[in-house]
Formats: C-alpha cells, sequence, structure tokens
C-alpha cells in the first residue's frame, strides 16, 4: 500500500534532518470535473496494475451518448465531403452529352421553324395563305427560338463551376468537420485515459458511484522516487540546486543517493513528528526536495 513513509537525510554542510515523507514525483489524482455525467460508468483497471500512457482506464456513463454524437457528425462529414466533390466535379458527361443532344434537336426545329415563317411570308404576297397562317408560322418560330436560348444558357450553366457553389458546399463541410470535432471532444471528457505511464495506487471512485473533485483514481510513476525534507531555516543557505544527498529509510541497510531538484521559496513551521517530543518541535523550516538514484526495487511501498 502507498503511503508516505518518514526517512532520514544527509547533507553535505548541514547535520541530519529529518524528511516527512517519500513520495512518487507524478503522484496524482485523476480528477476529470468536466464530465458531464460523473457517474462512473467502467473502470477497467485495479490497484497495482501498470499502464500506459494514453490507455483506456475507464469511462462516465455519459460515454454512449457522446459516442452516438460523433457517429452522427461523422456521417455528416462524410455527407458534405460527397456533395463538395459533386459541386467541384461539376455536371457528369453523360448528362452534359445528353443536353447537346437537346440543344442539336431544338435548333434543328427552330431553323425549320423559321424557313415555314418565310414561305408563309412568301405566300402572302402571292394571295396563296391568309394573314393568321402568316402569324401562327411567326409565333412558332419565335417559340423555337426562345426555346434554343433557354437549352444554351442551361448547358452553359451546366458545364462550368460556380465559385459561389464551390464556396455554399465548402461552408458546409466545414461546419460538419466542426461539429465532428467538437463530439470527439466530448466523448474524450467521458473517458478517463492514463496521463502518464505508471502504477495504480488507489481507486477512490468505483462504477455506480459519482466522481468528485478528488478523482477517480491515485496514479504515479514509480521508476522514480523523491523525498521531501524539513532543512532548518538557519542551515538552509548551504542547501543548492543539484547537491548530492544521502537517504536512510528505515529498513534498508544501505543508503540511498539522489540530488536536490527543488527548493522550497518559503519558511514554515516544522510539522515532522519526533520520537523525542522536546526535539526542535518549533523550528522554522524549509522544504527541500531530493530526486532518488536508485530504483524502487530497493524500496517497499
Amino acid at each position: 500500500v502507498y503511503k508516505r513513509q518518514p526517512v532520514l537525510l544527509l547533507l553535505p554542510a548541514s547535520r541530519r534532518q529529518e524528511l516527512r515523507y517519500l513520495l512518487p514525483p507524478m503522484a496524482r489524482g485523476l480528477a476529470l470535473l468536466q464530465a458531464t455525467n460523473p457517474r462512473l460508468e467502467a473502470l477497467n483497471v485495479g490497484v497495482g496494475d501498470q499502464v500506459e500512457q494514453g490507455q483506456l482506464l475507464g469511462w462516465f456513463a455519459g460515454r454512449g451518448k457522446a459516442m452516438a454524437d460523433m457517429e452522427v457528425a461523422q456521417a455528416n462529414v462524410a455527407q458534405a465531403e460527397a456533395a463538395f466533390r459533386l459541386v467541384q466535379a461539376g455536371t457528369k458527361p453523360s448528362t452534359l452529352a445528353a443536353m447537346q443532344e437537346q440543344l442539336k434537336a431544338a435548333r434543328l426545329e427552330s431553323s425549320w421553324a423559321n424557313e415555314e415563317s418565310a414561305r408563309a411570308q412568301r405566300l402572302l404576297k402571292d394571295s396563296a395563305t391568309t394573314q393568321e397562317d402568316v402569324a401562327a408560322r411567326r409565333h412558332s418560330a419565335e417559340q423555337a427560338q426562345q426555346a434554343v436560348l433557354r437549352l444554351e444558357q442551361e448547358y452553359r450553366a451546366a458545364a462550368e463551376v460556380r465559385a459561389e457553389d464551390l464556396a455554399v458546399a465548402q461552408a458546409a463541410l466545414q461546419v460538419a468537420q466542426a461539429q465532428r470535432s467538437r463530439a470527439e471532444a466530448e466523448v474524450h471528457l467521458q473517458e478517463i485515459r492514463a496521463p502518464i505511464t505508471g502504477t495504480v495506487l488507489d481507486i477512490r471512485v468505483w462504477p455506480g458511484e459519482a466522481a468528485d473533485a478528488s478523482g477517480v483514481l491515485d496514479l504515479a510513476d514509480l521508476r522514480a522516487m523523491d523525498v521531501v525534507a524539513e532543512v532548518f531555516e538557519t542551515e538552509s543557505m548551504a542547501v543548492k540546486l543539484g547537491q548530492m544527498a544521502e537517504v536512510l529509510v528505515p529498513g534498508l541497510p544501505q543508503r540511498l543517493q539522489g540530488k536536490v531538484s527543488l527548493l522550497g521559496h518559503m519558511v514554515k513551521k516544522k510539522s515532522t513528528i519526533e520520537q523525542d517530543p522536546v526535539a526542535d518541535i518549533d523550528s522554522r523550516v524549509v522544504e527541500v526536495r531530493v530526486t532518488l538514484d536508485e530504483t524502487l526495487s530497493l524500496i517497499h511501498i
């Protein structure tokens, strides 16, 4: 079981100082306060399990809905991409060929209608037809010409890709992609993934329970350890960053080697409990952190 274990620290130019506790430098509780539903639904690890960075450790009750929303968002992106490609590619060649045939037939019909209108005009001069027949044939020729103009306009519109259509299709695609990113982010909020490679030290919340600010579990990288010392204020000036230090842990026959990795900036009241009830209880101290060189095979936690 992980616990804070008192040790002793030997620093050059300083007398023996009693350390407050032994601490994994990356110990942390996984607090996930942004989950929309804080009730834990699944937990895939137990105390003592080794996990890799990014590994899925469990998830909250809202993950199912978030996954469904993400699938809908992905489908919307696929649909928007297909629509954009259609606009970008323009009209199919087979459709353009059919429109060309319609235009060709309309032009032939317009030519024939014009010839019939001209023929009626000649017949009218010889009194071989009536004014009504001439007007009807001229009207047919005008309608045929309008049909040609309409088909020509439709063909030109189909043959070119308008910049406005591309802009609209691209904007729709960007909206769908943004919605997908938001759905993916919601899924991540519902998942518990290991931020580091390490060991599960404690489980704080079990499936069916609601998580709070204390987090779901404690995870630490136990490949390295720090010790935190309370060095007397009068002797703290002799301690420097990078300075070598020896650590004595009760129960271990050998001394552990380490380096000073952090110097505290605040002077505090000593919190270490001494066996001697009158020994420097009210002394003012500065916290010093020492990172050990030895592996944890030498330390029982």
